[in-house]
């Protein structure tokens, strides 16, 4: 009988958890949550991971048409109109692969990220332009843009989860916050990752062309063909982004999947699918 040699368990460096963990996380958000984003994480990254932009459809409008009915009478009944566009929201997001559930401090740290980005975007963005009324008419990309530039959220993605004092702390936040419970995202044994990943994610062959945490090819920027098979334990938001920013347009509803439950974004009674540059 021939034994074989034991396996030799392989120790993993927070560098190559971190990136797994943060190619794990973009996957789900450019297709569970059709957003458009991409790594950044590296040695000058100001604390963020990933970031990028949600393109959202605009909500549609109740309105009132009018019509005749039999005898003549002109007679008004709701409709809906669809105000036409897209809105597009600036995205930022952290990713912790941490044994332990986050505490409050993961949100004053993100707080503090999304404070230092609007100062800087401050500074720098130049005045917007004047525009005659008819230009900002909303099925004008120009009028979107100059609407949705001061609109921005964080994102902070645990593997492991959130104290309830966390939660409680990010309720009164008035920054807009996006939290999600998202395990799995471990490295594969067969993966042979580089100091080359924590410098950018950028759109090189050879990123594009590296395995990715959950096995599945991600493609360009992360997105693959399907992620069902993505645990997703929670995902939660506080006021500041369901009431303010997205303005109570879009639901959050579970789903089930070969993992389990998950959690999809609804709008109109209808799951909100890619829409923006980033679908053609």
């Amino acid at each position: 009988m021939t034994l074989l040699p034991k396996t030799k368990a392989t120790r993993r460096t927070t560098l190559e958890i971190g990136t797994a963990f943060e190619k794990h996380a973009l996957r789900y958000l450019n297709d569970g949550l059709c957003m458009d984003l991409r790594r950044v994480g590296g040695a000058h990254d100001g604390g963020i991971d990933l970031r990028g932009w949600w393109w959202l459809p605009r909500s549609r409008a109740r309105a009132s048409t009018t019509g005749t009915d039999q005898s003549g009478q002109s007679v008004s009944s709701p409709s809906e109109v669809d105000t036409e566009g897209t809105r597009r929201i600036r995205v930022i997001a952290q990713c912790k692969a941490e044994k332990k559930r986050l505490g409050p401090r993961a949100i004053r740290e993100l707080e503090g990220v999304m404070a230092n980005l609007r100062s800087r975007t401050k500074s720098i963005s130049p005045p917007p332009p004047v525009l005659s009324s008819s230009a900002l008419d909303q099925t004008s990309p120009t009028a979107d843009h100059d609407h949705d530039h001061v609109h921005d959220i964080g994102i902070l993605v645990s593997q492991s989860g959130f104290t309830k004092s966390t939660m409680t702390y990010s309720t009164t936040s008035n920054i807009p916050l996006m939290l999600i419970h998202l395990p799995g995202g471990q490295p594969n044994d067969d993966e042979q990752l580089t100091s080359s990943d924590s410098e950018t994610d950028s759109e090189s062959e050879s990123e594009a062309a590296s395995a990715s945490a959950s096995a599945p090819d991600l493609g360009k920027e992360g997105r693959g063909s399907d992620v069902d098979d993505i645990e997703v334990s929670s995902l939660w938001w506080n006021n500041a982004l369901s009431d303010g920013v997205l303005g109570d347009d879009i639901q959050l509803r579970r789903t089930i999947g070969p993992k389990g439950v998950g959690v999809g974004l609804w709008m109109d009674g209808r799951r909100v699918k890619r829409c923006g540059p980033a679908s053609t």
